[in-house]
């Protein structure tokens, strides 16, 4: 090859490779963090395989502080690497001051100690030891999960979203990669009751971020950072078709129903009279609304199927809502549904989808079964029973579509009339043939009894009587 072509096309790939470097450095997480001095240079003063110093501790906490400042979408168009242990551990210089996702389960939770708020100049962060495939890894957050402060902490599978900071030796001579993260995602897939409730365990399988419920609000609209969490759960639920959720729910209400049981013998007052509701439908094989408007803190992530007939069904376009089309969202359906028990306040439900020919708009009567997950108690502005405006609360679902229920069709007072009066010849001449064979059974008692031979005297002692056993 000319000398000259192969000097160009050296040319080429050195200008490629700067070209995607400096694509990859260029996102909304490394244009924030260098404004405050985050870059190579300050990444590279961090030493692998050795004890943190005093003064690594110290820059660490001062990233975690710095990340869990930024505005949640900073971290929307930065997309993360995912990696393993083994990745970080054999390539650290690839991977450091860069965003990466890491899958594992957390094992201990430490609150920072006297000596390092001694060290710091920002407010210590909390220290989550965790492990995959036999190895462990040390994040360094702002936050971890509310309720696992009611139980203890053995093996909770999670996810990061961190900045890959070094290779750490610990006391103990093993080496662990060391993140900072703003917080701790939270994936549990088991049923544990009153910690997990099932509706929390099916999401966590389903791969979404359980802690984000910790930011729910009840009796209020939708406020703050519940947005991401409505538009991130109901994104979770897309690739999963309407009659798996309710199959699932269905499934459950026997567990539902023991949950309430020691309630309903030894309850005290309101809560032994919801129980009791409790258990009054589920022995009907129905979920009860009650504990949703009721006890709402309990029944956050719950999964449920209901019965009713949906009044008002409207498109809701969300193009213009960062957190929606973060989640892949543009629009979803608003379900106004009423249940036989619900005493005509309305079952709000936010759904991805409409079963084709599903009538939409603010006057509908559509019956349908549909499954959800409780979000909240909502309010809202809107109509009472006696027509008055006003603020109203209600429990607010996400689920993934109605199923269209066949409503029996109303047959006409003419059908009526004439099946009446088919019923109506059908007894006269039922009448008429009874009054025949009455003469007839007369007249065989009578004279055809009589040219019978007289039969043998009967043995009273020996007679079976009628309805006695042979």
């Amino acid at each position: 090859m000319n000398p000259r072509h192969l000097c160009l096309a050296g040319l080429l790939l050195w200008l490629a490779a700067v070209a995607t470097a400096q694509e990859s450095s260029d996102t909304p997480l490394a244009n924030a963090l260098a404004i405050d001095y985050w870059d190579e240079s300050r990444f590279a003063k961090f030493e692998d395989r050795v004890p943190f110093s005093v003064d690594e501790r110290r820059e660490t906490e001062r990233l975690v502080t710095r990340l869990a400042s930024f505005d949640r979408r900073v971290f929307y168009n930065t997309p993360a690497i995912s990696v393993t242990t083994r990745d970080l551990l054999v390539a650290p210089e690839k991977y450091r001051g860069q965003l990466v996702r890491w899958h594992g389960q957390a094992i201990e939770v430490m609150e920072p100690t006297r000596e390092m708020r001694e060290i710091t100049d920002v407010e210590p962060a909390l220290t989550c030891v965790a492990q995959a495939d036999g190895s462990e890894c040390m994040i360094l957050t702002r936050e971890v999960p509310d309720r696992w402060q009611s139980f203890a902490l053995e093996s909770e599978p999670i996810a990061v979203e961190g900045i890959f900071v070094k290779l750490a030796a610990t006391a103990g001579g093993d080496i662990v990669p060391v993140l900072a993260a703003p917080r701790l995602e939270w994936l549990p897939t088991q049923w544990r009751p009153p910690e997990v409730n099932y509706g929390m365990s099916v999401l966590g399988i389903l791969g979404f971020d359980v802690a984000m419920l910790d930011n729910v609000v009840h009796r209020a609209p939708l406020v703050g950072g519940e947005t991401a969490t409505f538009y991130q759960l109901m994104s979770r639920l897309k690739d999963t078709p309407a009659n798996e959720f309710i199959h699932w729910a269905e499934r459950h209400l026997p567990r539902f129903r023991d949950t309430w049981e020691a309630d309903a013998k030894q309850g005290e007052g309101k809560r032994r009279r919801l129980a009791g509701e409790v258990l009054r439908l589920a022995d009907k094989n129905q979920y009860s609304v009650a504990p949703f408007f009721n006890t709402p803190d309990e029944q956050v992530g719950e999964l449920a199927v209901f019965d009713g007939v949906v009044r008002r069904a409207l498109r809701v376009d969300t193009t213009r809502d960062r957190d929606a089309m973060a989640a892949g969202i543009d629009h979803y359906y608003e379900l106004a549904l009423f249940t036989g028990d619900s005493q005509n306040n309305p079952l709000m439900f936010c759904v991805l989808d409409l079963p084709p020919g599903m009538p939409e708009g603010d006057s509908i009567r559509q019956p349908v079964r549909m499954a959800g997950f409780f979000f909240k108690n909502w309010r809202f502005s809107g109509q009472s029973a006696d027509g008055s405006e006003g603020l109203r609360f209600a429990p607010l679902f996400i689920g993934r579509g109605p199923l269209q229920l066949v409503a029996p069709e109303k047959q006409p007072i003419w059908g009526w009339i004439a099946g009446l009066g088919f019923i109506a010849v059908i007894l006269v001449l039922w009448l008429l043939g009874w009054q025949r064979s009455r003469g007839d059974r007369a007249f065989a008692a009578s004279t055809l009894a009589r040219m019978k031979e007289p039969a043998e005297p009967m043995d009273i002692d020996n007679a079976d009587l009628p309805g006695q056993a042979e």
